[in-house]
């Protein structure tokens, strides 16, 4: 994979944190024989990472359950996140953005172990989880929901949660899959229009489409990658 993205020369790479990694086995006792090769890969291509946090540690959530979305323990969760951040940003220099969660609004079938039911308990989440990303490296952007549709309540609860308190939020981020480039489009410009009109125009959110392209194929092989009408709806 790394070494066919340095033939894209990219500026930003987008990645998962994920429990595979097992970062934290038990507790008091971190573990980053998996994932620190894995992100020395990406920090070999060049440019920096923006790296979505989607981990349940064992000792923290014991019950698999999309549902069950907030720690045991907060300080503990804070700290795991404190230490992820200051090894792959602080340390290594690899990680600039930090995104909380991954398709929040559809669960394990958008590939997160997260399925908020509310825009409060999102809110509540992100909160702890960006004030311990920033006490680990404060040039840290954070942001999300990193939703799988920007129409649900949690992109406007999180942006006007954020906007009231002043909590930070560098960036907002959803994610579009349809052949229609209209509708690519048409998203962006709601969210700027609808929701993005709680910031002063100094201190607006980036906006972040952070997974996008057509609708699925039936079948997916390598040979499609370079068929003319991607490219065109990619240009479009």
């Amino acid at each position: 994979v790394a070494q066919a993205l340095r033939k894209l020369n990219p500026r930003l790479i987008r990645t998962f944190i994920q429990e595979y990694f097992h970062i934290y086995p038990e507790r008091g006792r971190f573990d980053w024989s998996t994932l620190d090769p894995y992100m020395d890969s990406l920090a070999s291509v060049g440019g920096t990472v923006a790296a979505a946090i989607t981990i349940k540690p064992r000792p923290l959530f014991p019950e698999v359950d999309e549902k069950i979305v907030h720690p045991n323990d907060w300080a503990e969760w804070q700290e795991v996140v404190y230490r992820l951040v200051r090894r792959y940003s602080a340390e290594k220099k690899i990680v600039t953005r930090w995104e909380i969660g991954n398709e929040v609004d559809i669960g394990e079938i958008g590939g997160s172990p997260y399925l908020f039911q509310s825009a409060e308990d999102y809110n509540r989440f992100y909160e702890r989880t960006a004030e311990a990303i920033l006490r680990a490296y404060p040039e840290a952007k954070v942001g999300g929901p990193a939703l799988a549709d920007s129409g649900s309540p949690l992109m406007a609860g999180l942006i006007e949660h954020c906007a009231r308190r002043g909590i930070p939020l560098d960036f907002v981020s959803w994610h579009v899959y349809s052949n229609n480039p209209a509708r690519h489009s048409d998203q962006v410009e709601r969210v700027r229009r609808e929701l993005l009109k709680h910031y002063p125009a100094d201190r607006v959110p980036e906006m972040m489409v952070t997974e996008w392209n057509r609708w699925f194929d039936p079948v997916s092989v390598p040979e499609q990658a370079g068929a003319p009408e991607r490219s065109a709806f990619v240009a479009s």
